[in-house]
C-alpha cells in the first residue's frame, strides 16, 4: 500500500529535476511513490525522469502537452495511490527528515489533515541557505491528507500563478486546520528562470485568488480564524508595496477589510 504521493510537476527542468528527486527519495522510511507530470517540457525533462523511472519503480512519469501548473497538478493527484498527498517544485529541494517528521505529525491524535513547515530560500548555484526561515505559500513545505481534494476541489485550471494561495484559502476558508510546524520543511531554490519576483506577471492571478475568498466570506462559507500563512509578495521593496496595496483593495473590494 502507498502511504503517500509525491506530486512534482515538471516543465523544462532538466537542470535541476534530478536533484529534486533525489531528495524526495532519500526520505525512504515511506511506502512513497513520485508522480511526476511533464508538462510539455522542451527539453531533455521527459528523457531524465524516464530513465530515474526505469531505474526505481517509486517514480511514475506521465506525460501531457504543456497546459500550466495547476494542470499538472491535478492529474498528478488523479493518479496518485497515497493516502497522503506531498508536493516538490522540480527545481526545489526537501531537507532531509522533513517527510517522515510530517507523517509523525499527520497521525498523532486527534488525527491531522494538514501539515506545513516553514521554508529557506537558497541560490541556484549551491545549497547554502537563507538565515532566516519563512512560512509563505508554497506547497513544497506541507503534506495532507488526499481525500481533501474530494472534499474541496482541484487547483484552479485557469491560474498561471498563486494556484497554491487559491487552494490553502478554500481549505482554509472550509474551516480545514492546517497545524503548523517551525522545521524547515523546505529548500525554495531561487534562479534566473521561476517566476517568482516578476509582480507584473504575478499580480493579476494573486488578485483574483484573494477575491475568491472574499466572496466566499461574504456568502458566508468563510472563516475568523487568521491565514496561517504569509501572503507571497516579490522580494524588492517597492514590489512588496505595491502587492500590499493591491491585496488591500481585493479585500475592501469585496466588502471586507483586511485582518
Amino acid at each position: 500500500m502507498t502511504e503517500v504521493s509525491v506530486i512534482m510537476p515538471a516543465y523544462d527542468a532538466a537542470r535541476f529535476i534530478g536533484a529534486a528527486i533525489d531528495s524526495i527519495l532519500a526520505e525512504a522510511p515511506a511506502a512513497l511513490e513520485v508522480v511526476v507530470v511533464d508538462d510539455g517540457s522542451r527539453d531533455d525533462t521527459h528523457a531524465i525522469v524516464e530513465r530515474l523511472s526505469a531505474a526505481d519503480p517509486r517514480i511514475r512519469l506521465i506525460g501531457q502537452e504543456h497546459a500550466g501548473v495547476s494542470a499538472a497538478r491535478n492529474k498528478a493527484v488523479s493518479s496518485a495511490r497515497g493516502t497522503f498527498v506531498a508536493f516538490l517544485d522540480a527545481d526545489d529541494l526537501w531537507p532531509a527528515g522533513r517527510l517522515a517528521r510530517h507523517l509523525r505529525l499527520l497521525q498523532q491524535q486527534p488525527p491531522r489533515s494538514v501539515v506545513a513547515g516553514t521554508i529557506r530560500l537558497f541560490g541556484a548555484q549551491d545549497r547554502g541557505a537563507s538565515a532566516e526561515p519563512l512560512r509563505s505559500v508554497n506547497l513544497g513545505a506541507l503534506t495532507m491528507r488526499r481525500d481533501l481534494f474530494a472534499a474541496h476541489g482541484m487547483f484552479d485550471p485557469t491560474l498561471r500563478f498563486f494556484e497554491d494561495l487559491d487552494f490553502l484559502l478554500r481549505l482554509h476558508d472550509a474551516g480545514v486546520a492546517i497545524a503548523l510546524e517551525d522545521e524547515v520543511a523546505l529548500l525554495h531554490r531561487r534562479h534566473e528562470a521561476n517566476m517568482s519576483g516578476n509582480l507584473a506577471v504575478l499580480q493579476p492571478d494573486m488578485v483574483k485568488a484573494l477575491r475568491h475568498s472574499m466572496m466566499r466570506r461574504r456568502a458566508g462559507r468563510g472563516s475568523d480564524r487568521p491565514f496561517p500563512f504569509v501572503m507571497p509578495a516579490a522580494s524588492a521593496a517597492k514590489a512588496r508595496i505595491a502587492v500590499a496595496r493591491v491585496a488591500q483593495d481585493a479585500f475592501r473590494g469585496a466588502g471586507h477589510e483586511p485582518a
